[in-house]
């Protein structure tokens, strides 16, 4: 119970924050960039109704669709996982496409065709925003732990096998 806990109290505070930061960003910054280093970080609004790199572009009730279903199965899934790293990476994705989805079902110009606020700009990289960046985390937090064979499920240890099965 605790672990389900973390995994929701994850996808809440990412896309809390997410949605804070967006807003902060429609308050405070226009469309013309804000440079803060030189030409390589830029702060701007950019309304984005597709995916990432404009992919899917004015699709916005297929991303919102898929990206519901998709969400759905990680919580499914996660909700056996044991491990800490595993729950943190779905955590991480699940909370930054609640963020992201939360934008394409209210935001103009209506329900679930509503462009994703995007304001982080990287030289040579398209504009992003903080759920974007929770995604990316937490795909290469679950990549890594692919990589060190680190499973999902951990075996139950001998007291914890016999409190299951009583």
């Amino acid at each position: 119970m605790i672990l389900k806990r973390r995994l929701a109290l994850t996808i809440l505070l990412v896309a809390g924050v997410d949605c804070i930061s967006k807003s902060i960003a429609l308050v405070t910054l226009g469309e013309s960039p804000h440079r803060i280093l030189g030409s390589l970080l830029a702060l701007h609004v950019v309304r984005n109704s597709g995916a990432a790199f404009s992919v899917a572009t004015n699709r916005t009730i297929l991303l919102s669709a898929f990206s519901l279903i998709v969400a759905t199965l990680i919580v499914r899934r996660a909700s056996r996982f044991s491990h800490h790293g595993w729950l943190l990476a779905a955590g991480l994705v699940v909370g930054g496409i609640t963020g992201n989805l939360i934008d394409r079902i209210l935001r103009a110009p209506g329900a679930f065709r509503g462009a994703v606020v995007d304001w982080i700009e990287v030289t040579h990289w398209p504009t992003f925003n903080l759920a974007d960046s929770s995604i990316v985390i937490g795909a290469v937090l679950a990549a890594v732990l692919v990589l060190r064979n680190i499973p999902p499920v951990l075996p139950l240890k001998d007291d914890e096998m016999e409190n299951e099965n009583e």
